[in-house]
């Protein structure tokens, strides 16, 4: 660490940057200024404040429906000593809404103490945010634990009292207390008095006239049993008091915790999140329990409608294109106009033109993988009644019409396993015959549409992510994910217009060697970026010269890294536009060489997870999820555990949080929601002190520092926290060394926001230690923090021994 030099033989060393975290080999003395051993659920901020992360809270349910769980163990909320006072407003019943909210229904009842609770049970409640059932009281009888008799010459003080004492919480109020010479507890005045624990037994002065026996055998309290008069040296009375000794009876609120649950417990993992333009309109769409729904945020409040069924059981991804929502399923793909939802059936391309009626004209338009359907154009010779399609065995002949007037044509037969059309006329007459009736003679004027019986649907369907791509232009849709080596990547129309619905026959990209998958695709500039388990490849956009001088799109793929690749599937992501993949338990960034291009250069791979590295070897990276925050400029990578490692590129640190069940993220009127694994959409701001209302759990640990000395022992007396001031700022500091790791915790609290930071000092005595390691924590849910600085004042004391 740095240090400040003072005027005494002392040095106060400070941290003014915190740094994240770094899980380093050599250990943890190694660290540098600022840099934590541990940094759970603090973030560094980009100016490099150390502030708790944000929190998060439900703001909608993605399940179809939702039923009212109750818990089956009960908790205890509220505990009572004593005569229970306790009173609750409880309602007879509670409902969850469509959107996974519970609210309380019906006119409620006020139960006070034990007498009514017995008949408030299954009645409902809300405490700090979260629905409970009333279960009953728990009451634990009291207990006789002996008998003793006192006399007032044992010890301890009198005390006299003007009013009798108050006895609450399990503790005497002794207000107005009196000491007297050196005996047992007296208590001045009239009235019934429990026996505090402390005290096994108590001596009663009262006025003579006011003498009372008292039951000890009332379990509501213990109380003095006045068994013999003695006459005092004082000009009152006072009493030998035998007592018989019982502990307090404690009562016990229990409550079970109700929760909205999805009907169907089945897919209720929110698997995708998307915003973008649908049909002119800014949308948001999340899938989840079968379902895509659509979401719309109306003056703070989310509400959400079906866009039709989907299957939610596997993977699931969605992306824009041609002003529409497609979706990718692991049986699915499917479209969604901002309307209706409906499978993708795919364009019926124009296979052929200039077709004579025996057929052999010129080729245009590839099959398309999707369907069957396909369509030509023909140009009638003014003889020819019959017109053959280039297919035989056909399933349907689908349309004839008129390509000059667009109108249908009628008078037509065909012939299915011939793969033939006939045009002709009826005669007129009893018995009706076929006659023969040439269409009059034109350059593609009949467009013929037919459907074949065999298509390769399932091999598109069988791709589960998407990238666009097509040189400089977003005009073309690269699949990819169906476990094997290839891409297939989609086609322009007659028109000239890109398509998400036409795969042509020979649109096939292959990658590499067959034995491995590509895993990841990216846009990258003008190349897409395709990676494998154990390679990178780079693919360029140009055009191809047939031998029939037509031209096509051609696509050239060049390798760029030979051994690392990325081994999570969709998971490559442009941070501050560099690619990053996750491979060999590392977080791969790649960095273009000269001319902004990633070439066959090994310099272009380059690990930037080193500082997590113990942390993402506990990670199954192929199932890990990525996500990079543009708001914040923070970099996700998050485990099926709950467990997430985040970069703050800005601030070139790593740190990691924890209970953490992000499943997808997104970026929705630059705030960050993500949904969870419970099929619930979640708003992710540091505006929220707790996810849900459960407590985040928060340390930072300094390395093992040794202040530059290690070979000195040392000694420091109190330390100086930076805090930012904010509503409801708060923070505990502590520290450990090599001969103590039990120091009290110390609090600082801070409620002022807007005000300038202030400096807190903390007396934390620290004595012959060589290292020494500063901690701080927050594991509340109503609170925040943000460290700014951390000053720790030093004196070494002699040499290590």
């Amino acid at each position: 660490m740095a240090k400040i030099q003072t005027n005494v033989s002392e040095s106060v060393f400070y941290v003014k940057r915190w740094r994240g975290v770094n899980e380093a080999e050599e250990g943890e003395a190694a660290l540098k200024n600022g840099e934590g051993a541990v940094c759970k659920n603090f973030r560094v901020t980009s100016g490099g404040a150390l502030k708790k992360r944000n929190g998060s809270k439900n703001v909608a349910g993605l399940a179809a429906e939702y039923t009212v769980q109750i818990a089956e163990e009960d908790e205890i909320l509220f505990t009572e000593t004593g005569m229970s006072d306790m009173e609750l407003e409880l309602y007879p019943r509670v409902e969850a809404s469509s959107m996974g909210f519970l609210s309380l229904e019906g006119e409620p009842v006020t139960v006070s103490g034990t007498a009514e609770a017995a008949a408030a049970q299954e009645k409902f409640i809300e405490l700090d945010g979260k629905y409970y059932r009333f279960n009953g009281e728990s009451y634990t009888a009291a207990r006789k634990t002996g008998t003793k008799t006192t006399f007032a010459d044992d010890g301890g003080y009198y005390f006299t009292f003007s009013e009798p004492p108050v006895f609450h919480d399990g503790e005497w109020d002794l207000t107005g207390a009196v000491a007297m010479s050196p005996g047992t507890l007296y208590l001045h005045g009239t009235g019934k008095y429990l026996i505090p624990p402390e005290h096994r037994a108590v001596t009663m002065t009262v006025n003579s006239s006011d003498i009372t026996k008292y039951d000890p055998d009332n379990t509501t309290g213990t109380y003095c049993k006045v068994t013999e008069v003695k006459e005092a040296a004082v000009s009152f009375w006072t009493y030998e008091v035998k007592t018989d000794l019982y502990s307090q009876p404690v009562y016990g609120w229990a409550f079970r915790k109700a929760t909205a649950e999805p009907s169907s417990n089945s897919d209720k993992e929110v698997k995708a999140l998307w915003s973008g333009m649908v049909s002119g309109r800014e949308v948001i769409v999340a899938a989840c329990n079968g379902n895509l729904w659509e979401l719309t945020l109306t003056n703070g409040e989310w509400s959400k409608a079906t866009c039709g069924t989907i299957d939610t059981s596997g993977t699931v991804s969605i992306f824009g294109f041609d002003g529409k929502a497609y979706i990718l399923t692991d049986t699915e793909y499917k479209v969604w106009n901002g309307t209706i939802m409906a499978d993708v059936a795919g364009y019926r391309p124009l296979i052929s033109v200039t077709n004579p009626p025996a057929g052999g004209g010129t080729l245009l338009e590839q099959v398309n993988k999707l369907t069957g359907a396909r369509r030509a154009w023909y140009s009638p010779d003014g003889t020819a009644a019959t017109f053959r399609l280039p297919e035989t065995g056909l399933t349907s002949i689908d349309w004839v019409k008129s390509t000059v007037t667009g109108e249908a044509i009628t008078n037509w037969k065909y012939d299915l396993e011939a793969g033939t059309v006939t045009f002709g006329a009826y005669s007129t007459g009893y018995d009706p015959r076929w006659t023969d009736d040439p269409p009059a003679a034109g350059t593609d004027t009949i467009e013929i549409a037919w459907t074949y019986p065999t298509s390769y649907r399932s091999e598109v369907i069988g791709m589960k992510y998407a990238e666009i791509f097509n040189g400089a232009q977003d005009t073309r849709l690269f699949l990819y994910g169906d476990g094997s080596n290839k891409a297939i990547y989609s086609g322009l129309d007659y028109d000239g217009v890109g398509r998400a619905d036409y795969f042509p026959d020979l649109n096939e990209a292959a990658v590499g060697d067959e034995n491995t998958p590509i895993t990841a695709m990216i846009r990258h500039y003008d190349r897409l970026l395709c990676f494998k388990l154990d390679s990178t490849w780079s693919i360029s956009y140009s055009t191809i010269t047939l031998a029939d001088r037509s031209t096509t799109a051609g696509y050239y793929v060049v390798p760029v890294n030979r051994d690392v690749g990325s081994c999570a599937y969709g998971e490559a992501r442009l941070v501050e536009n560099r690619p990053r993949t996750l491979d060999g338990r590392s977080v791969i960034e790649w960095k273009p060489s000269s001319g902004g291009y990633l070439t066959a250069d090994q310099r272009n791979a380059e690990r930037v997870s080193k500082r997590v590295d113990t942390s993402i070897r506990g990670f199954d990276l192929s199932s890990a999820r990525t996500f990079y925050d543009k708001i914040n400029h923070e970099y996700y990578v998050i485990g099926s555990n709950g467990t997430a490692l985040v970069n703050n590129v800005d601030a070139d640190a790593w740190y990691i949080y924890t209970g953490f069940d992000a499943r997808c993220m997104i970026v929705y009127q630059d705030e960050v929601y993500y949904g969870d694994g419970g099929g619930y959409l979640r708003h992710f701001s540091d505006g929220y002190y707790s996810d849900n209302g459960e407590a985040i759990d928060c340390l930072w640990e300094s390395g093992a520092m040794d202040f530059s000395q290690d070979f000195r022992r040392k000694y420091s007396a109190m330390i100086w926290v930076g805090i930012k001031p904010e509503e409801n700022g708060y923070l505990e500091a502590s520290a450990e060394t090599d001969r103590k790791t039990d120091f009290a915790d110390y609090e600082v609290e801070r409620d002022d926001a807007g005000a300038v930071p202030e400096m807190t000092r903390l007396k934390i005595k620290a004595k012959k230690f060589t290292y020494y390691k500063l901690i701080f924590k927050n594991e509340t849910a109503d609170t925040t923090a943000t460290v700014v600085s951390a000053d720790i004042r030093v004196r070494s004391t002699g040499y290590v021994r």
